[in-house]
């Protein structure tokens, strides 16, 4: 009898302890699961910030046209929204010296965006750009954010961005690149402040024109064309006023095109030989190799013609807020349907493969 107790007793204390067991093991593993499920990686990346005279990235001068890209999405694991905590994913970007910042970005569907001027004692140039995740993000799902603006300040004095993610809910425990940042400095005046630069076909010949509000030390500006938007020749020079602070016009005409697309910029010079560059401008002339779209207006799909689908790079459609619609690496003799786009004003932009391009405007209509 006391033999039969005693195995009852152990059954009894054994089954205790592997009940208790189950338990441990089932704690375990529902915690690695919640820790796979929410251990989400939501990333933000940034690149240099650039500007649109050389050095590309630094120093940068008063009133130069600088971007940069912020990259922000899920590396593993999908973003789902709201997020678990209840908090969306935010990425804040905060900019010094970089005014009048103006965002545009590849997918809407992720994200939306703020921009307030910041009151700094020490900055005005302060602004505040805040993203905010409004949809779940499927896995390795991103938006980039282009920001540009223009640099302003005294030379010596620091032109960048800062980003700060955070992760909201979410249980991040790679937080990866999560505070890009990129900074430069002011340099001194340029010597010319360029108004518009403007390059138009008349007949067989393209005409220049461009308009200075201000000039210091200047000297002469050169004109130089390209092919392919990267290997530059000087075809002219004209010389400029010195010194002045109030509007002036030049012009130059080039009789000497060439078939195709022709890049034209100025290269700005001081008397010290300090030189700047404006922005680059294009004329299409008979001969090359610029595309047409067709049908124009369209409702449904739209043709490139005239054009070697092998030596393209890139396609997109571009709506009239300078978000991009579209994008594709390759075009086809399909077309591109544009069923779904909204009635408006796009721009179509085709990037070749030797670093040339060529942008139409289309009306869809629906």
């Amino acid at each position: 009898m006391t033999h039969i107790i005693k195995t009852l007793f152990y059954f009894i204390k054994y089954k205790q302890i592997i009940d208790q067991m189950k338990k441990i093991l089932f704690s375990v593993f529902f915690g690695l699961a919640a820790f796979t499920a929410f251990a989400q990686d939501p990333d933000v990346g940034g690149t240099t910030i650039n500007g649109t005279f050389p050095p590309v990235n630094s120093p940068f001068a008063p009133g130069e046209t600088v971007t940069f890209d912020i990259q922000a999405g899920s590396s593993s694991g999908n973003l789902g929204f709201p997020a678990p905590g209840g908090a969306p994913f935010v990425v804040t970007v905060g900019t010094t010296r970089i005014v009048n910042p103006v965002v545009t970005f590849t997918n809407p569907n992720y994200f939306s965006y703020v921009i307030t001027q910041l009151s700094s004692t020490t900055n005005a140039q302060l602004y505040e750009i805040k993203i905010t995740q409004i949809a779940p993000i499927p896995e390795e799902g991103y938006t980039t954010f282009t920001i540009t603006g223009q640099a302003e300040g005294t030379t010596g004095q620091r032109v960048g961005y800062q980003a700060n993610a955070d992760p909201g809910g979410y249980n991040s425990t790679n937080v990866g690149q999560d505070n890009p940042s990129s900074y430069g400095v002011m340099r001194a005046p340029l010597p010319v402040k360029l108004v518009s630069f403007t390059a138009a076909k008349e007949g067989a010949t393209a005409q220049l024109k461009w308009v200075t509000s201000q000039e210091e030390n200047a000297d002469h500006f050169n004109i130089e064309r390209s092919a392919n938007a990267k290997d530059w020749n000087t075809i002219g020079e004209v010389a400029a006023a010195g010194e002045s602070k109030t509007t002036l016009s030049y012009h130059f005409e080039d009789a000497a095109t060439i078939a195709g697309t022709n890049y034209y910029r100025l290269k700005m010079i001081d008397k010290d030989e300090t030189f700047a560059y404006s922005s680059i401008k294009n004329v299409v002339f008979e001969g090359g190799a610029a595309p047409a779209v067709y049908p124009n207006p369209v409702s449904d799909v739209v043709f490139l013609k005239d054009i070697d689908a092998k030596n393209v790079k890139e396609v997109s459609i571009i709506n009239a807020s300078g978000i991009t619609a579209y994008k594709a690496a390759s075009i086809s003799a399909a077309g591109i349907n544009v069923a779904s786009l909204t009635s408006g004003i796009y721009v179509v932009k085709v990037t070749k493969k030797d670093g040339s391009l060529s942008t139409h405007k289309i009306v869809v209509r629906k």
